[in-house]
């Protein structure tokens, strides 16, 4: 049986921890209690909502890997249809701020 895209969503949100706590040394604990709650397309969806911004972003951009934000999951092909066209321009406008040319 193969996972529904939500599924792959969800273990790439998980990935992105994981990534990023061994490229990154970025302990986001927070993130990962998020995810295990609620799952990973619930999740990236309240905080695209949330105007309290992580530090991640400065911390993957030190390091050199914006792919281990969720708004640059976000806006994978793969995961296109999880997502509207909203969010996924919410997705496009941070990952600007945070400097990420796309």
């Amino acid at each position: 049986m193969s996972d529904t895209i939500e599924d792959q969503f969800h273990k790439a949100m998980i990935a992105v921890y994981q990534n990023a706590l061994r490229d990154c040394t970025e302990r986001a604990a927070y993130f990962l209690q998020m995810v295990g709650r609620q799952g990973g397309v619930e999740t990236a969806r309240k905080l695209l909502q949330s105007d309290d911004v992580e530090r991640g972003p400065a911390a993957r951009w030190e390091c050199g890997r914006p792919d281990l934000l969720f708004e640059y999951l976000i806006l994978q092909p793969e995961y296109a249809e999880l997502f509207t066209d909203e969010e996924k321009e919410m997705a496009r406008h941070r990952l600007r701020q945070y400097g990420y040319a796309l």
